[in-house]
C-alpha cells in the first residue's frame, strides 16, 4: 500500500501516523474500520482484522471494502459512528477533532450520491448488533435459517438469544478447516447452546493452499423475503453482540434474494477448547538473548 500510494505523493505513508487509546466504560474498543480518504475520492474498510501481520494476511479475515459509489447509505452509517465517537458517554479519548473531521470527509464523499438502503453499518453505541440483525429479519419478513462463523464464543449464550429473538431453534456453525485463532479467554465452539447445533465447512472460507487460522466474524440470516448477511468485529459472543459490553462495528448487506446464500457441506464440530494457554517460547539453557524482530519473515535465528 506504502508504495502504491507514493506514486500519488503520499511519502510518509506507513511512516508518520498518531496512536490515540480508547477507554470504554464496559468491554473492550473492538471496531477495525479504515477510511482513505483524499481531495476527489474517499474509501471505506471495515472487517474483522486487527492492524497486526495476522490481520492482515496471515489469519483468515472477512474485509469489505467499500466505495459511495454503491455504499453510500454505509458512509452515512460511518459519519454517524465517528460523530458519535465525539459525544458517547461509553468512550473517552483525546481525539475528538480527528473524528469530526473523519465524519465531514464520509458525509462529503457521499453528496449526490442514491441511498438504496441495500449495504449499511452497524455500530452499537446505541443499539445492540442483535437487536439490529433482529429488526432486519423482521422487515425481511421474518429469519427461517441462521448460519454463524466465529472464532469466540461465550459456550454458546449469546447464539442461543439470538436465535431466540429470531424465532429459529436450529443454528449452523463453520467449522473451519485449519482451526480458530486462539485467545485467552472464550470457546471455540458454542458448546453449551441448547439450540441445534449443526456444524458445516462454508464453501467461501475453505482454502485449499493456505492453512490459515479463522478470525473471521460473519453471520448469514435467511429470510422469507431475502437474506442478511453481516460481518466484522463482532464475534458470536454477548460482549460483542448484546447491550453495554464491547463497542464493535460491522456491515450488514440486505439482498432479496434467497438463491444467493451460501453453500456448504456437513462438517464436524473441532476439538472443544474452552480456553487457550498463552504460549510459551522455549529455548536452550544457553541461548542467547533475541530481540524482537522489525520484520514479519520467519525468524532464521538457531540457538
Amino acid at each position: 500500500m506504502r508504495a502504491s500510494l507514493s506514486e500519488q505523493g503520499a511519502q510518509r505513508v506507513g511512516k508518520d501516523y498518531e496512536v490515540e487509546p480508547v477507554a470504554v466504560s464496559s468491554g473492550v474498543f473492538h471496531p477495525k474500520i479504515s477510511v482513505f480518504s483524499g481531495r476527489d475520492d474517499c474509501h471505506l474498510l471495515v472487517g474483522s482484522g486487527n492492524l497486526t501481520f495476522g490481520g492482515w494476511g496471515a489469519n483468515f479475515e472477512v474485509l469489505e471494502h467499500l466505495h459511495p459509489s454503491f455504499a453510500a447509505d454505509a458512509f452515512a452509517d460511518a459519519a454517524d459512528f465517528f460523530e458519535r465517537m465525539s459525544n458517547n458517554g461509553r468512550v473517552r479519548h483525546g481525539a475528538r477533532a480527528h473524528c469530526d473531521a473523519t465524519a465531514a470527509d464520509l458525509r462529503n464523499a457521499i453528496q449526490g450520491k442514491p441511498l438504496t438502503g441495500a449495504i449499511r453499518l452497524l455500530h452499537n453505541l446505541d443499539r445492540s448488533i442483535a437487536e439490529q440483525i433482529v429488526a432486519a429479519a423482521g422487515e425481511l419478513g421474518g429469519a427461517t435459517q441462521l448460519l454463524a462463523a466465529a472464532p469466540f464464543w461465550d459456550t454458546g449464550a449469546a447464539i442461543d438469544r439470538l436465535c431466540a429473538a429470531l424465532g429459529l431453534d436450529t443454528v449452523f456453525i463453520h467449522a473451519h478447516a485449519h482451526g480458530a485463532v486462539e485467545g485467552r479467554a472464550g470457546a471455540n465452539w458454542p458448546v453449551a447452546c441448547s439450540s441445534a447445533v449443526n456444524p458445516v465447512r462454508l464453501d467461501v472460507m475453505t482454502e485449499a493452499d493456505k492453512p490459515r487460522r479463522l478470525h473471521a466474524k460473519a453471520f448469514e440470516t435467511i429470510c422469507r423475503q431475502g437474506r442478511i448477511v453481516v460481518s466484522g468485529s463482532a464475534n458470536a459472543t454477548g460482549a460483542a453482540l448484546e447491550p453495554g459490553r464491547n463497542v464493535e462495528a460491522c456491515v450488514m448487506r440486505l439482498q432479496r434474494d434467497r438463491a444467493a446464500a451460501w453453500a456448504f457441506i456437513p462438517s464436524e464440530a473441532p476439538d472443544r477448547s474452552p480456553r487457550s494457554k498463552p504460549k510459551t517460547r522455549k529455548t536452550s539453557r544457553n541461548a542467547a538473548s533475541c530481540a524482537p524482530c522489525s520484520t514479519a519473515t520467519p525468524c532464521t535465528a538457531k540457538f
